[in-house]
């Protein structure tokens, strides 16, 4: 005789209703904007402070630019390009560490 297949509902409720596990744990609420920005900045400070040099330095550059001082304005411009290069290999470090600190955890899992 063929067998008979039973609905998604009817299988999922069978499978939530089982005596012999009732352990579900409902998944954690979705991460803020805000508190998912904390948690970055935690881990990686140097990539805002970079990115807040960037941004000092390139409005300093072009206030200077518009008040006619060429050559501070191209000052701030040359140190816009060593706050990025700055920020970039923030960056590169942050994530060096956070992939050797995963490697870390899996191995001392083990």
């Amino acid at each position: 005789m063929p067998e008979v297949k039973k609905s998604g509902m009817s299988q999922l409720s069978e499978a939530t209703t089982s005596s012999d596990d009732f352990s579900w744990i409902p998944p954690p609420p979705p991460e803020t904007t805000k508190a998912r920005f904390v948690r970055k900045m935690k881990e990686n400070p140097f990539v805002p402070i970079g990115c807040a040099g960037t941004v000092a330095a390139l409005s300093f550059g072009l206030l200077q630019f518009k008040r006619g001082n060429m050559a501070k304005s191209q000052l701030a411009m040359r140190l816009r390009v060593v706050a990025q290069g700055g920020t970039i290999v923030a960056l590169v470090v942050g994530l060096a560490v956070a992939s050797f600190r995963s490697r870390d955890s899996r191995a001392s899992s083990s």
